[in-house]
């Protein structure tokens, strides 16, 4: 059951992703700190740890490989043939034709779909001329194959601001992490 694999590893960097975030809220995602004594480097680490000026591009990266490591394994449990793509619209597309609309395709098109992505992804992708059809070059390289630089500001640095949008996105990846593992029973237990 090689599709089995699959959703073990997507699971795993979802996983990560959601915890990441989980750690991005409860930090209070911060920016600029403040102390009645001296700032030191070592302070301002310590502070920021978990900011996402750290840790945004690292841990969108893993949310969406999570994402297309998943779909590859739910349509290889169908015998779709899988490339080498990491087009997420497309495997997403699959997936629907051959599972149908369902909750995970639901929470997945959130993040897919160029039209449903909030900020600061919305921006981060527009903003770059970029489509998360691509990110697996966008989120792993400072710039494209053509030289174009990506922006990556537009996803960091968004201090207690952006607390909303990783608290929706533990809460999102978590879902999936749950509804993946409810259908891959499921297609286990009715043998694909």
């Amino acid at each position: 059951m090689k599709e089995l694999s699959y959703w073990q590893i997507g699971i795993q960097y979802l996983h990560l992703a959601q915890h990441v975030s989980g750690m991005i809220v409860e930090s209070g995602n911060k920016l600029v700190v403040f102390s009645d004594e001296e700032i030191t480097e070592e302070f301002y680490e310590e502070e920021t740890r978990w900011a996402d000026h750290n840790l945004a591009i690292p841990l969108f990266f893993n949310f969406y490989h999570g994402l297309e490591v998943i779909l590859k394994g739910f349509l290889l449990a169908k015998r779709v043939k899988v490339n080498h793509s990491h087009k997420l619209s497309a495997l997403l597309k699959l997936f629907e034709e051959n599972y149908g609309n369902n909750e995970l395709s639901n929470i997945i098109s959130n993040y897919v779909d160029q039209d449903k992505l909030k900020e600061p992804l919305h921006s981060f992708f527009k903003k770059s001329s970029v489509t998360t059809n691509q990110f697996y070059q966008a989120l792993k390289y400072p710039e494209s194959k053509k030289g174009n630089i990506y922006l990556f500001e537009e996803l960091t640095e968004k201090g207690t601001e952006g607390v909303s949008f990783f608290k929706q996105l533990v809460k999102d990846t978590s879902k999936i992490r749950r509804e993946t593992v409810k259908l891959g029973y499921l297609m286990i237990e009715v043998g694909n």
